[in-house]
């Protein structure tokens, strides 16, 4: 499975046009489950940059192959961090909620 289909099915598991349940076959690939654990962190990672109180930053790593998201709650001493693949950051960054973070991001070199 290359990058375009992870992409692919990515963007139907969020739009809702298939789940688990219904392509339960489908999911027998360990590179779809990969994608399905993605999608799974990638929506609870979109709830919480639309949140509120939340400081978000966002910036490539040094080889330009993974995108690192952090997430801080001050108030709470609350900081996660997400480690992204490129494929993972390209859907994250076509959302509305992901805009904010490709202002923050620079393209990856």
């Amino acid at each position: 499975m290359d990058d375009s289909e992870r992409e692919q099915l990515l963007a139907a598991l969020h739009r809702g046009a298939t789940s688990r349940n219904r392509a339960f076959e489908g999911f027998r690939d360990p590179q779809a489950r990969r994608v399905l654990r993605a999608h799974r962190r990638l929506r609870g990672l979109l709830l919480e940059i639309q949140g509120s109180e939340v400081r978000v930053t966002a910036h490539w790593s040094g080889d330009g192959r993974t995108l690192l998201v952090e997430c801080r709650r001050p108030r709470l001493r609350y900081r996660r961090r997400v480690t992204l693949t490129a494929w993972e950051a390209a859907f994250l960054l076509q959302t509305p909620a992901g805009a904010t973070l490709a202002a923050m991001a620079a393209a990856p070199a």
